[in-house]
């Protein structure tokens, strides 16, 4: 369905329109990437954001910045987790009780003394290695931290959290990670051998404690998702990646449901182009779910998608184009949250100066109102 529209496009009109929006700065300079946003009990808007360093980078951290007003300003950030090693990669989320929980990965192994132009031309799988995943929560609404716990689960390299971390209707947790450990045995034929593994993994006790692995999809990684109002149906948009299977898009999404709270998953369904990628989803209050994500083809910034069908299908040929003044492909990862009027903020970020980092990443919010005839 959604290659043959992809194909169609090739030979249609493109119809351009626009609305009134406000963008605002929430990380001017030197970080900002890979914002993960949440609406927490106190009723305030925080976004937990990699800084200190490269994309690649052991001076890495993660920060928190917070919103009073909607979006509209952010404070300074502030320093969440700051180790000798790379603290990257976060998910975050607020458990049913108020609990701030966030997760991340602490990656090492990076030779000494390398920009990071250098070790992408050495190739990260050369050297790049994960400790593991890591969880620390919050009662106070992020003013102090636990110590952090790891989730001793995983022989492979590099286990990683990704996006939003939900608490579903039953107030459990369910967050996805990604690893090239085949937890479920997938039965043949499984994926190339540097493929990775979606998977989700479930917390009942506030984020303490962590297991129920269900594999979502093999071959896929970055993964965004959402519990729907409508049949509390839990939706998951991965990315496709190395090994996902022969003739299959690399860096496209793709779409997987589950009616029992993520303890399964439907076979994956192809949404995107390539280098659409990586997602994020929203419910309105009307039923429409909005799915945001990266793009990687010019213009380049982040486009938003509608559903007017529970997720079933998302309408391909009116796509909204939120940024598109990103020069490089190192931009995107938008997260959103529903504001109390009813429009959406929308954080992303981008490297304005590829040269230059991570002094010219910046982390960005457009605060926006769909459109009511956008299904």
């Amino acid at each position: 369905m959604a290659e043959e529209v992809n194909q169609r496009d090739e030979h249609s009109v493109l119809r351009m329109r626009s609305f009134a929006a406000r963008r605002v700065n929430v990380v001017e300079e030197n970080g900002g990437y890979f914002p993960v946003a949440a609406r927490l009990k106190d009723g305030r808007i925080a976004a937990v954001l990699r800084g200190g360093g490269s994309h690649i980078d052991v001076r890495g951290r993660l920060d928190i910045v917070f919103s009073a007003d909607e979006g509209e300003t952010w404070t300074m950030p502030r320093i969440v987790v700051d180790g000798p090693n790379d603290d990257r990669n976060p998910a975050f989320g607020v458990a049913a009780d108020g609990t701030l929980v966030l997760a991340y990965l602490v990656a090492y192994g990076y030779p000494a003394n390398k920009t990071e132009a250098e070790l992408r031309q050495i190739g990260t799988s050369n050297f790049l290695r994960g400790s593991g995943i890591y969880v620390i929560r919050s009662r106070d609404h992020g003013a102090t931290w636990d110590p952090p716990t790891m989730i001793d689960l995983f022989k492979g390299k590099y286990p990683s959290p990704y996006g939003k971390i939900l608490t579903l209707d039953d107030s459990t947790l369910l967050m996805t990670f990604y690893t090239q450990d085949d937890f479920q045995k997938t039965p043949m034929p499984r994926p190339g051998p540097n493929a990775n593994y979606a998977y989700a993994i479930r917390s009942r006790d506030h984020g303490k404690t962590w297991g129920e692995v269900s594999l979502i999809g093999a071959g896929f990684d970055e993964t965004g998702l959402l519990q729907t109002r409508s049949n509390k149906e839990v939706l998951a948009v991965m990315r496709s990646g190395p090994g996902v299977g022969e003739g299959t898009p690399l860096q496209a999404l793709f779409l997987a449901r589950s009616k029992d709270r993520g303890k399964s998953w439907s076979a994956p369904e192809r949404l995107t182009r390539e280098m659409e990628i990586p997602a994020d989803l929203v419910d309105l209050a009307d039923g429409r779910i909005v799915l945001t994500h990266g793009q990687r083809n010019y213009p380049m910034g982040v486009h938003a998608l509608v559903s007017s069908d529970g997720g079933r299908t998302f309408n391909l040929r009116d796509r909204l184009s939120l940024s598109w003044s990103a020069n490089n492909r190192d931009t995107g990862y938008p997260s959103s949250v529903i504001r109390k009027d009813g429009k959406i903020v929308t954080l992303y970020y981008q490297m304005d100066d590829p040269s230059r980092h991570p002094e010219s990443a910046k982390c960005r919010a457009l605060i926006w109102e769909p459109p009511a005839d956008w299904k």
